[in-house]
């Protein structure tokens, strides 16, 4: 309890209690002189005071020498800073190494939800800080590490540079991450998808392994999908009709039954074998709002939510954006662009769940991508 102002210059009797008997005394600005008695660093009072911290979620993970003092040492590390407050830990969890050289040692992964007053750029640095402390070398992406630290959450915001990406861009289809996440902070909203980490976790636990494919139409998506269930050896969706090229009620009712059957949840396989397809089931309505009349669009609408109960949803949905042409091979075409915009738009809202984002990458290196990302899935 701290009761009195924190003007700079004034003299401020305060009441401070933390679990020992309260102890009056003078403040100058916003630094306690009780901190001291108690064996705090004054910045942990300054700040809390200022009421400026934020919770902040972070990822550890350690596969090279002895991992748990690793991840201990990590975390006392953190602790030991006086603008960072370690509020819980989770429980080590063993996962196997997504990605990168073959061969490496098994992972000990965990969490640390923590309140800080740094900025999220800040609390980045104070994280590679450890890492470098800790003989962090980065090599080989995905590579073996002696300690990984990384933000996953801060607060509720939504941070996209190029230095730093809130949250992680790839925390919410990783299970190594998910779990731990959940176990301290199943309650904390993810930002961008809506849904809590425990439910988040819930559904990489139970919805079927498949990945869907999106993008504009320029973009390779049944490329992806081939070369991407070769490479995890699952099966393969092909869209089993195409979009008609101008406004089709008929068309556009048959395509969308098409896919129904392909995506059935009645009559999907049992085998637990990835699926991977080079459409998502939302593009039809997409693709009608471009192109039917109203009602005629509404009459589609009424069919895709029913058809829309009775499929798969995707575990993943994965959004391929085309390697980008040089401004003389580009082709402009406003059609093309609203779709884009339509489908990103509804990609992105929330509750629709786990995405992962390729941009200006080839076939090759999107393959990469999409295999470690089922992978990450799987128990």
């Amino acid at each position: 309890m701290l009761w009195g102002a924190t003007t700079e210059g004034a003299i401020v009797d305060d009441l401070v209690g933390v679990g020992s008997p309260p102890v009056l005394c003078r403040t100058s600005g916003a630094v306690l002189c009780a901190a001291e008695f108690f064996g705090f660093d004054a910045r942990h009072f300054d700040s809390f005071l200022r009421n400026d911290m934020t919770s902040a979620l972070i990822a550890l993970g350690s596969n090279l020498g002895d991992r748990r003092v690793n991840l201990d040492s990590a975390l006392q590390r953190l602790a030991q800073r006086p603008d960072i407050r370690l509020l819980a830990t989770s429980t080590w969890h063993e996962s196997r190494p997504i990605g990168g050289p073959a061969g490496q040692p098994a992972f000990l992964n965990g969490a640390a939800m923590v309140e800080t007053s740094l900025s999220p750029p800040a609390l980045l640095a104070a994280l590679r800080e450890v890492e470098q402390s800790l003989r962090r070398h980065r090599t080989a992406r995905w590579g073996p590490r002696t300690i990984d630290l990384d933000l996953l959450l801060f607060g509720q915001q939504v941070i996209d540079t190029p230095e730093l990406a809130v949250p992680h861009p790839r925390m919410a289809f990783r299970r190594f991450v998910i779990e731990p996440a959940a176990e301290i902070a199943p309650d904390w909203r993810h930002p961008a998808i809506g849904w809590t980490l425990a439910e988040l976790r819930d559904y990489l636990r139970a919805a079927p392994m498949y990945a869907a494919i999106t993008g504009p139409p320029e973009a390779d998506k049944t490329g992806l999908a081939l070369e991407a269930a070769r490479a995890v050896m699952g099966r393969v969706l092909i869209d089993p009709g195409q979009s008609p090229a101008g406004p089709n009620l008929a068309a556009e009712i048959e395509l969308l039954r098409l896919r129904e059957a392909q995506l059935a949840r009645a009559s999907w396989p049992s085998d637990g074998l990835p699926a991977i397809s080079d459409y998502w089931f939302e593009q039809s309505l997409c693709l009608a709002e471009q192109s039917l009349a109203p009602e005629q669009l509404a009459e589609f609408q009424v069919r895709w939510r029913k058809a829309g109960e009775r499929i798969v949803r995707p575990k993943l949905l994965v959004w391929l954006d085309p390697v980008p042409q040089p401004p003389a091979q580009r082709i402009a075409d406003a059609q093309s662009d609203r779709l884009r915009q339509s489908l990103w738009s509804r990609a992105t809202a929330p509750g629709v769940g786990p995405l992962l984002r390729l941009e200006r990458v080839d076939i090759s290196a999107a393959t990469i991508e999409l295999a470690a990302a089922i992978d990450a899935m799987r128990e």
